[in-house]
C-alpha cells in the first residue's frame, strides 16, 4: 500500500512538471488549451477554405474531446472531395449540353438540306406506278438517270464504290425493297430506302454523295431521290450500271420479235406463228413452242388457271376421302367400346374364378398338413418292423437264440407288422380324401386359367383396336389438314392468276449473252452424260463427279487429265456426238421478275 502511494505520487509530480497546470496540458494538448498544438493549426488554418472548413474550424476549437484534431481533418478531407466532385458533375453538365447543341444543329442542318433536295428531285421525279421504268448509272459522270418510254424524265448525281470496292457494271433488276435497312457486312451502317440489285451486297440507297467513289460497293442516292424513287419503282425494275455514258435506244429489225394484237398469245402446240386467244381451250396450251424447236412458255394466265384446276380437282378428292375417314373412325371407337365391355366381363369371371378357388385350395392345404404326420409315423412303423423281421431272419438259425427269446421276437414283428397295416390304412384314407379335394381344385384352377387367358386376349384385341384407333385418327387429321392445304392453295392460286394478269401487262426483258461459264458447263455435262459418263445434275457447277467424268474422257482420248472445261474439250466432245457447235450464244427471256424460258442462240458476227 505505502509503495502504489509512493508510485501515484512520482506520476502525479512528474506530471506537473512537464505537463503544464491542467490535467488537458500533462495529456500533450498544448497551445493555449484549443486542442491542438502549433504544427496541428498551422496545417488546419492553411487548408481550410470556404464557409464549410470555417465552420468546421470552429467546431474543432470548441470541441474538449480527446479526437477533435483527427475528426477535422476528415471533415476537412471529405469537404474538399465533395466540392471536387460537384466541380466534375458541373463540368461534365456543361460538356454534354455543348456536345447536344451541336448535334442538334447538324441535324437540323442535315434535315434542311434533305428538304431541298427532295423539293428540287421530288417535282422531277412523277413516275407512275404501272408503268416500267429504267434506272441507268452512269459510273464515270457519277450520275443516275430514269427514263420511261425511252425519255428521260429525272436525273440525279450519285456516289459508287471507292477503289477496292468498285461497283460492277452490267444488266440488273431489283430483287428487294426495305425502307429501313441496316448493313450486315459494314458494322449495321443504316441504308435507308434500300433497294437491292444484287445477293452479293450492291444495293441502291440513301447516302452521302458530296464526295464521288465513296461507297463500299453500293450507289448511294440523294435522301430525297431515293426516297422518292423507292415509292416509284417495283420489284423487277431494270437497273443498268453502265461503266460508259449510255442511254436507252430503240432498234427496228424485221428479224426481232415483233407486238401481237391485245388479247393474242403464243401458242405453244400450234404451227409456225399460230396464236391462240383468251377464248381458246385452256388444254390446247402445251408448255413447249415449237417455233423453231426452242423450248417456250404458255400465257402466264393460263398456266396459273391450269394450275387452279389440277389444285380444285385435288381438294375435291381431299374433301370426298374425310367422311370415309369419319365414318371409319367412328366404327373403331364402337368396336372400342364393344371390346372394353366384353373386357369387364372377362375380368369378373376371372375375379370369381379366383375367389372360388380360395376354399378348395384351402381345403387342399389342411389335408396335406393332416396327412404329413401320418404319413411320417408309417414310414417310422415301416422302418422299425423292418429292424425286428431283420432281426428275426438274423437269429433264427441260431440255436441260442430259439424257444422264448425267438417267440416273443415273432410276436413282436408281427406286432409291428399290425401297426404298419392300421397307419397305412389311415393314410390311404388321408390321400383318397386329398384326391377328390385336388380333382377339384384341379378343375376350378382349369376355369380360372381359362378365365385369365380371356382377359389377356381382350386386352391384346383393346390394344390393337386402341392402335387402329389412332392411326385412324391420324388419317383424319392429315385429311381435314389437307382439305384446309387444299384451300389455301387455291387461294394461293387465285392470287397468282391476279399477279399473272398483272404481269402479262409487262414487257417482255430479253438478253442476249455469249455462251461462256454456265452455260458451256451445262453443255459439257450435257453431252457427257449422253457418252454414258456420271455427271450427276446439269447444273452449271464444276464438282465432283463432274471433274470424274472429264478425267475419264481425256484419259480415253489419251490427253493430259486436267478435269477442266477448255475450248479444245468442248470440240473434241461435240465431235464424239457427231454434232457441231453452232450456238455461240444464250437468249434469256424474262417478264415481270420471272423467268419464262432461256435456250442457245447463235449470232454470225459475234464480234461486231
Amino acid at each position: 500500500m505505502r509503495r502504489m502511494l509512493q508510485v501515484s505520487i512520482i506520476v502525479l509530480a512528474l506530471g506537473l512538471l512537464f505537463g503544464g497546470n491542467s490535467p488537458a496540458d500533462a495529456q500533450g494538448y498544448g497551445a493555449g488549451g484549443r486542442g491542438f498544438n502549433t504544427a496541428e493549426s498551422y496545417y488546419i488554418k492553411s487548408s481550410l477554405q470556404g464557409r464549410r472548413a470555417k465552420t468546421v474550424r470552429k467546431q474543432i476549437r470548441n470541441n474538449p474531446n480527446n479526437f477533435a484534431n483527427a475528426r477535422g481533418i476528415n471533415r476537412i478531407g471529405k469537404a474538399r472531395r465533395k466540392a471536387r466532385r460537384k466541380a466534375r458533375r458541373r463540368a461534365r453538365r456543361l460538356r454534354k449540353r455543348r456536345f447536344k447543341k451541336r448535334k442538334t444543329v447538324s441535324r437540323v442542318r442535315k434535315k434542311i438540306a434533305r428538304k431541298k433536295i427532295a423539293r428540287k428531285t421530288k417535282s422531277n421525279l412523277n413516275i407512275s406506278a404501272k408503268e416500267p421504268v429504267q434506272i441507268v448509272v452512269s459510273l464515270p459522270r457519277q450520275r443516275v438517270s430514269i427514263y420511261k418510254g425511252g425519255k428521260i424524265i429525272a436525273s440525279s448525281r450519285v456516289s459508287s464504290g471507292k477503289l477496292g470496292h468498285r461497283t460492277p457494271p452490267g444488266i440488273f433488276s431489283i430483287i428487294q425493297k426495305n425502307k429501313r435497312h441496316f448493313s450486315n457486312l459494314y458494322g449495321g451502317a443504316p441504308m435507308p430506302f434500300m433497294q437491292r440489285i444484287t445477293w452479293s451486297g450492291i444495293a441502291l440507297h440513301a447516302g452521302n454523295v458530296s464526295r464521288p467513289y465513296a461507297s463500299h460497293g453500293c450507289i448511294r442516292l440523294p435522301y430525297g431521290f431515293a426516297k422518292t424513287l423507292f415509292k416509284r419503282t417495283s420489284m423487277g425494275a431494270h437497273v443498268i450500271v453502265a461503266s460508259t455514258s449510255a442511254s436507252p435506244q430503240s432498234i427496228v429489225h424485221d428479224n426481232l420479235f415483233q407486238p401481237l394484237h391485245e388479247g393474242v398469245v403464243v401458242a405453244s402446240n400450234g404451227p409456225t406463228g399460230s396464236v391462240m386467244t383468251d377464248q381458246s381451250s385452256v388444254g390446247d396450251a402445251r408448255p413447249e413452242l415449237e417455233l423453231g424447236g426452242l423450248p417456250g412458255f404458255v400465257k402466264p394466265v393460263v398456266q396459273a388457271r391450269q394450275k387452279l384446276m389440277q389444285k380444285e380437282k385435288d381438294l375435291e378428292k381431299s374433301i370426298a376421302a374425310v367422311p370415309a375417314l369419319a365414318q371409319a373412325r367412328e366404327q373403331l371407337e364402337k368396336e372400342l367400346e364393344a371390346r372394353k365391355a366384353s373386357l369387364n366381363v372377362a375380368k369378373k369371371v376371372a375375379f370369381a374364378s379366383g375367389k372360388s378357388l380360395r376354399e378348395p385350395r384351402a381345403v387342399v392345404s389342411k389335408i396335406k398338413r393332416k396327412r404329413s404326420p401320418k404319413t411320417r409315423a408309417l414310414r417310422k412303423a415301416e422302418s422299425r418292423a423292418k429292424w425286428a423281421w431283420k432281426i428275426v431272419d438274423k437269429r433264427r438259425d441260431n440255436p441260442r437264440f430259439e424257444g422264448n427269446w425267438m417267440k416273443k421276437a415273432l410276436a413282436r414283428a408281427r406286432s409291428r407288422d399290425e401297426i404298419v397295416a392300421v397307419k397305412q390304412a389311415a393314410v390311404d384314407d388321408i390321400t383318397k380324401e386329398l384326391d377328390v379335394a385336388t380333382a377339384q381344385y384341379d378343375e376350378l384352377l382349369y376355369v380360372d386359367r381359362n378365365a385369365r387367358a380371356t382377359v389377356k386376349a381382350r386386352q391384346s384385341e383393346i390394344h390393337k383396336t386402341q392402335a387402329a384407333l389412332k392411326k385412324a385418327q391420324k388419317d383424319l387429321l392429315s385429311g381435314k389438314q389437307a382439305v384446309l392445304n387444299g384451300k389455301r392453295t387455291i387461294r394461293k392460286a387465285k392470287s397468282a392468276i391476279k399477279s399473272a394478269m398483272a404481269r402479262e401487262k409487262m414487257p417482255l426483258r430479253i438478253l442476249v449473252t455469249p455462251r461462256r461459264g454456265r452455260e458451256r458447263t451445262i453443255d459439257t455435262q450435257k453431252i457427257l452424260a449422253e457418252l454414258g459418263y456420271e455427271v450427276g445434275v446439269a447444273d452449271g457447277a464444276v464438282g465432283s463427279m463432274t471433274r470424274t467424268a472429264i478425267k475419264a474422257f481425256q484419259r480415253e482420248l489419251g490427253l493430259k487429265e486436267s478435269g477442266r472445261i477448255s475450248d479444245s474439250l468442248v470440240e473434241e466432245l461435240y465431235k464424239r456426238v457427231g454434232r457441231t457447235q453452232e450456238a455461240n450464244a444464250h437468249m434469256y427471256v424474262r417478264q415481270g421478275f420471272v423467268d419464262l424460258f432461256d435456250a442457245p442462240v447463235g449470232i454470225s458476227d459475234a464480234t461486231k
